[in-house]
């Protein structure tokens, strides 16, 4: 153990020195497949061990659940370059993969010279030769760059200081992937920080809609919130202090209507950020396996998996990095864990704005929450903001809060009675997963049909939205 800590905090010394390793201790490298609008690749050296006179390098190492006739949780599972790299005495680099449906073990000689061969893949006895070797520019700085090319078409591109550049992901159809970034030299693309989703400014202006679901009735809210105090940040957390007007509909066992006006605190705690970025080893997605827990899209990121309406994902549970502290119940998971599949959960992330979307659900009860519109330094830059007397109680949009939706429950079509004198808007239906089923616009009428034969049954939520407000109602498909 001391000597693993011994290497981990050397690993930072090592990166100015580094010649010729495929993986750059210290350092994290960011790749993407051809045509990709994000990351969609990452390489890091997770841990260190030393196994006689071979150094082994353990890669990306996470537990991921699967589906091998039950969900169970694989631990140690590696990414683009499998789990482990080894420095053999014989100066080798051996990269190895081992689960239940993938075993790979590709050999390279990073210090060899332009022509050189040797068997990388004893397998299936598939040999690799270096074939150029150029001095090139990358990511800014001059560089020697090696092509290995392998029998089976692969080709790889070695930098002496930046590692691998160019490879083909060997459990993924060799797709190719290019370095586009290093983390740790903050050249090219990085993840995502805190800071990024959160750094708002006084004055900026946020509003959301937030419904539930559950056994005896429902709760939707309707609030706007208004940034009054930016105090200084901390290196774990962000807190703001806000204005925030609420309207609040409950139906069910207890209906009411009430309104709010209050001065609230708003956290953003970096161990909450850390818990979503831990999901998919630093909120990088895993090809692999067809499994995409988090998605780094081009305007936003995407935590979790909004099922479409009626597909059952297998792969919906999250994939964790190892943890260091003991104590934690993922450190020393053993063979499987059956992964509960009874919830579902997502969120949406928007750089400089935050949450957009917040959606998850039990067996028993379903919570959604989208943000309307958001003002950032007097500019709208997200959907649209309402007036601060829509919140109030003597001029609220809250007047009459519910759809008329009949029949209910239904088999082959409903008719959605729009508030009089509200007929243009729009009108949305959303799954109890909070996935967008359908939108319609509505013009000048006062009732709308929708056919719901071809629906999976369940709970469907409507939303419709005014120049007066929203008003929300709820459908059994039958």
């Amino acid at each position: 153990m001391k000597l693993i800590i011994l290497l981990l905090i050397g690993l930072p010394l090592l990166a100015s020195s580094q010649e010729w390793m495929p993986v750059i201790p210290g350092e994290t490298q960011h790749y993407r497949v051809a045509d990709s609008n994000h990351i969609t690749h990452s390489l890091r050296i997770d841990s260190v061990k030393q196994v006689g006179n071979n150094t082994r390098y353990y890669l990306n190492r996470v537990i991921r659940w699967k589906d091998l006739g039950e969900i169970i949780a694989l631990k140690d599972q590696g990414q683009l370059l499998g789990q482990t790299m080894t420095h053999t005495a014989d100066d080798e680099w051996i990269l190895r993969h081992e689960s239940f449906l993938l075993d790979t073990l590709i050999i390279l000689h990073p210090r060899a010279g332009l022509g050189q061969s040797w068997l990388a893949v004893p397998e299936s006895n598939v040999m690799a030769s270096v074939t150029n070797l150029e001095e090139t520019q990358f990511l800014g700085a001059t560089d020697s760059v090696k092509t290995i090319t392998f029998d089976n078409g692969a080709i790889w591109k070695l930098s002496k200081f930046h590692g691998l550049i160019q490879a083909n992901d060997f459990s993924d159809e060799n797709a190719p992937v290019t370095l586009t970034g290093l983390e740790a030299a903050g050249l090219g693309d990085r993840l995502y920080q805190m800071s990024d989703m959160f750094d708002y400014h006084v004055g900026d202006v946020f509003e959301f809609s937030q419904n539930s679901i559950y056994e005896t009735g429902g709760t939707n809210l309707w609030y706007k919130i208004k940034i009054l105090e930016k105090p200084v940040n901390t290196p774990d957390s962000l807190i703001y202090v806000a204005e925030k007007r609420t309207v609040e509909n409950v139906s069910g066992l207890f209906n009411h209507t009430k309104y709010f006006l209050d001065t609230i605190t708003i956290p953003y705690l970096k161990k909450d950020w850390e818990r979503i970025s831990s999901y998919h080893h630093q909120a990088v997605p895993v090809i692999w396996d067809a499994l995409t827990y988090t998605t780094l899209l081009q305007n936003s990121i995407l935590f979790g998996n909004p099922n479409p309406v009626g597909i059952v994902e297998i792969d919906t549970c999250s994939v964790y990095r190892v943890p260091d502290d003991p104590s934690h119940w993922l450190y020393g998971i053993e063979g499987g864990i059956t992964c509960n599949l009874g919830y579902h959960y997502y969120e949406v992330f928007r750089p400089g704005i935050g949450r957009t979307t917040y959606a998850y659900s039990l067996i028993d009860y379903f919570f959604n929450e989208r943000m309307n519109g958001a003002v950032i330094q007097g500019d709208t830059v997200y959907g649209k903001i309402n007036p601060d007397w829509a919140f109030t109680q003597t001029n609220t949009p809250y007047a009459s809060n519910k759809l008329s939706v009949v029949p209910n429950p239904a088999a082959e079509q409903i008719t959605v009675h729009l508030p009089d004198g509200q007929w243009e808007g729009s009108l949305n239906m959303y799954h109890a997963s909070g996935q967008l089923v359908n939108q319609w616009r509505t013009t000048q009428t006062e009732t709308i049909s929708i056919p719901v034969n071809d629906l999976p049954p369940g709970i469907y939520l409507l939303e419709y939205r005014s120049e007066k407000g929203i008003r929300t109602g709820k459908v059994l498909k039958m």
